[in-house]
């Protein structure tokens, strides 16, 4: 997305938030970052952002131009909208400053300096200094409240580790899934209970059955259908879905694959992805290919045709054998033209010593 002006809608309030970049879709995307970080964002629209929710905000683009006219675009948008949440009613920009001796060496200070086991530096370096976490990492424990030795020293946790201190957290507190109890003809227990004492299918094909939005009774006490029982045609999916599809052209109802056989102008698979694109179903089957198939129009082996010799109707092994001459030679015999009965009745040539 190009350079412009654009609005973060409060869809609840109807305030909004008016700015300008020279990427909309980069500035948006750093928007909700420090929106959702709690970072560097106009404190206005954090404070509405932190009440009502991401989900109560809209971002709109109100103008595209060229970058040299966003501030004014901008300005204008400011004195039409009246935004509540800019901090400044003057469109400004840093893009092209240049900043003094002094500035540049508090940027690269990098904030507050910390003292960790006798090491002194700012998070970031501190971070590089133990490698327990990425800088990134220990910003993020630091800001939800972990110590500043812990953020930068303790090691991240192992998926194994997370999850059993997330299954001690839901035992401690009665939110695990195996202490849920659930009601199933009169009989009380845990899903792992009633599965072992109703279901007439397995375990794994209940939870399955269940994770696709199954009630638990249908879950449990719908039987398997066996394979030969199934219709495969009737919901098909992947490559299977355009090959059951049927669509009707002059009257016949056939599939992709049927029709393309019935026009000879491309194969299903091509009408298939016409149709895809918006083509009629008569267009994608009645238009020929733009770079046709040579395969199409070549001649067929002279091993894969059925020849008629004296009488005699057969395959070119089955007749060389038969008139005793190799078949190879039959072969190049009728590639280079030979009438058939000669190519097979003509002694081949002795070969020469």
């Amino acid at each position: 997305m190009s350079a412009g002006v654009y609005q973060i809608l409060n869809t609840v309030s109807g305030s909004c938030y008016v700015g300008s970049a020279v990427n909309i879709k980069s500035r948006w995307a750093a928007h909700r970052h420090t929106l959702r970080s709690k970072g560097k964002a106009p404190p206005k629209l954090q404070r509405a952002w932190d009440k009502y929710g991401e989900a109560a905000f809209e971002f709109r683009v109100l103008v595209q131009c060229s970058k040299e006219n966003t501030l004014l675009y901008e300005q204008l948008a400011i004195n039409a909208l009246n935004p509540k949440y800019n901090t400044r009613q003057t469109a400004h920009s840093n893009l092209g400053v240049k900043w003094s001796a002094e500035t540049n060496a508090k940027k690269a200070r990098g904030g507050p300096r910390y003292t960790v086991r006798g090491v002194t530096g700012h998070v970031t370096f501190l971070a590089k200094h133990f490698g327990a976490v990425s800088p990134t990492v220990a910003s993020h424990r630091i800001k939800r409240g972990m110590s500043v030795e812990d953020a930068v020293t303790r090691p991240p946790m192992s998926k194994r580790d997370i999850g059993a201190k997330a299954a001690q957290t839901h035992k401690r507190n009665g939110t695990h899934p195996s202490a849920k109890r659930r009601t199933v003809n009169g009989v009380t227990g845990s899903i792992k209970e009633l599965i072992d004492q109703f279901a007439v299918v397995p375990e794994r094909a209940v939870r399955m059955r269940m994770q696709r939005g199954w009630s638990l009774e249908k879950a449990l006490f719908t039987p398997p259908v066996a394979s030969e029982d199934r219709d495969f045609t009737k919901a098909p999916k992947g490559v299977d879905q355009w090959k059951a599809a049927k669509v009707e052209i002059d009257g016949v109802v056939d599939t992709y694959t049927g029709h393309a056989a019935r026009y000879g102008q491309v194969t299903g698979v091509a009408m298939a992805r016409r149709v895809r694109k918006g083509w009629t179903p008569e267009d994608a089957a009645k238009t020929p290919a733009r770079f046709p198939n040579p395969a199409a129009n070549k001649k067929p082996s002279p091993r894969a045709v059925i020849y008629e010799v004296a009488g005699v109707r057969g395959p070119l092994r089955e007749l060389a054998k038969r008139f005793g001459i190799s078949h190879a030679t039959v072969s190049w015999r009728i590639s280079k033209g030979w009438p058939v009965e000669e190519a097979f009745t003509t002694p081949a040539r002795p070969k020469q010593g």
